[in-house]
């Protein structure tokens, strides 16, 4: 009998975090899926992890070979998937017990709706919280940032998708990649609708190359590539260029993990980040600065609401 869902997850040297979003998985409250995981060549551990899983859980099916990069794993975990309804999953993100069991009453719910992906909280590789994010609900307001600021405004890792939709506009593009999940939503919101759900359904984990300059500067250029292409497709002007400059070389992925984390109230995330930045680079002012941000705590927040306050009465005058 085929399963109502089928989950594509791809796997590359995720050895330390697998098991865990795996479980995840095999926990959730909805059960009628099935898992397609692509092992795309890691050298590490993750195959045999994810065969003692799937050993222990008969919904995991595992097809392992070279390395061919994300989309084309996608696509070939699609092409072996059964389900009406395909979700998507990383393998080194927490899915939280609920997150199936809501998406597909949402899509029952919402028959206009193509794809929906869900709130989320970013976190650092050790899991420790620095904002929630992916917090747009409404199809316009997604498809919005989509156009305007060439980001993706639906967490790929937390998405579901109607099949036939996926099917009408041919799948991934690889030639779209790392850009590959924005291009996917601007052509299915030619198509049906985007939603998220407002709740939070996913811990998303960054990792020290997810801020790297080098794939900064390549998926700028592949997301201003699917936001031209979908402009065209929908004979409409193309927004200028976001301000998207590239992260300087001389801010670490630490510093900048701990300031968000501060500005967002995750105070002890925050002091915990920005002291491994101050080990990391100590000559480093920024690290300094975030330290001293995430020392003020819930004063930093005053302070800067403070300041904007001053700022709109500066304006006013």
């Amino acid at each position: 009998m085929r399963p109502a869902l089928s989950i594509l997850v791809p796997a590359y040297n995720a050895e330390r975090f697998v098991r865990s979003a795996m479980e995840s998985i095999s926990r959730q409250t909805f059960g009628d899926f099935e898992v397609i995981i692509v092992n795309d060549g890691s050298t590490d551990g993750t195959l045999n992890v994810l065969r003692r899983h799937a050993d222990s859980d008969g919904r995991f099916k595992i097809i392992s070979r070279a390395n061919q990069g994300l989309t084309r794993s996608l696509n070939e975990a699609l092409a072996a998937s059964q389900g009406d309804i395909i979700g998507r999953m990383d393998a080194d993100d927490i899915a939280l017990p609920t997150r199936l069991a809501s998406q597909m009453r949402f899509l029952a719910d919402h028959p206009k709706v193509v794809a929906a992906g869900t709130a989320a909280l970013i976190t650092d590789p050790g899991g420790l919280p620095i904002v929630k994010a992916f917090t747009y609900t409404s199809h316009d307001d997604i498809d919005r940032v989509h156009l305007e600021k060439a980001t993706s405004a639906i967490a790929h890792p937390s998405a579901v998708v109607r099949r036939s939709a996926l099917d009408r506009v041919g799948g991934y593009r690889p030639e779209l990649e790392p850009a590959e999940d924005l291009d996917l939503w601007l052509r299915l919101a030619e198509v049906g609708e985007l939603a998220n759900l407002p709740e939070v359904h996913l811990r998303y984990r960054l990792h020290m190359s997810s801020v790297s300059a080098r794939r900064t500067g390549e998926q700028r250029s592949q997301s201003r590539r699917a936001v031209t292409e979908a402009c065209n497709r929908r004979s409409i002007p193309v927004p200028p260029d976001p301000n998207t400059a590239s992260v300087s070389d001389t801010v670490l992925p630490m510093q900048q993990w701990a300031r968000t984390a501060a500005q967002n109230g995750y105070f002890r995330s925050a002091w915990t980040l920005a002291m491994r930045a101050v080990n990391q680079a100590p000559r480093n002012l920024e690290s300094w600065r975030v330290l001293a941000l995430a020392a003020m705590g819930e004063n930093a927040r005053h302070l800067r609401d403070a300041w904007k306050i001053l700022r709109l009465s500066r304006v006013r005058d």
